[in-house]
């Protein structure tokens, strides 16, 4: 029987990633928390056209911004003469996240993603 304790699990963390979504992670992985994202989307062999429908037909990507005018207002009574912002922040829906934008080319590929 499978050790299922947390540290067992976490021990098996980057085979259990792997076998899920086709992707070895760790060969993305540099000096601790340095990550390469860019060869990451490479080794998924998708082109920015293609991640772009994809993300579309997952519903993420593309999220509005939204002005948050008292704060705007407030940042620039606050700054000196010539300085000065327009906050804005990312209008969510539920379920969306960055994470999944990210995600998103990665899955539609994964052996994980193609059964049925």
């Amino acid at each position: 029987m499978t050790d299922r304790s947390y540290a067992a699990v976490m021990s098996r963390r980057a085979a259990i990633v792997e076998r899920a979504v086709g992707v070895d992670y760790r060969r993305f992985e540099a000096d601790g928390l340095a990550f390469d994202y860019e060869g990451l989307m490479a080794s998924a062999g998708a082109g920015l056209d293609e991640v772009r429908r994809i993300q579309r037909q997952a519903k993420v990507g593309e999220t509005p911004l939204l002005e948050l005018p008292r704060l705007t207002r407030l940042a620039r009574e606050l700054a000196p003469p010539g300085c000065g912002a327009q906050l804005l922040r990312r209008r969510t829906r539920p379920g969306a996240s960055r994470p999944a934008a990210r995600r998103s080319p990665s899955t539609k590929r994964s052996p994980a993603a193609t059964r049925v």
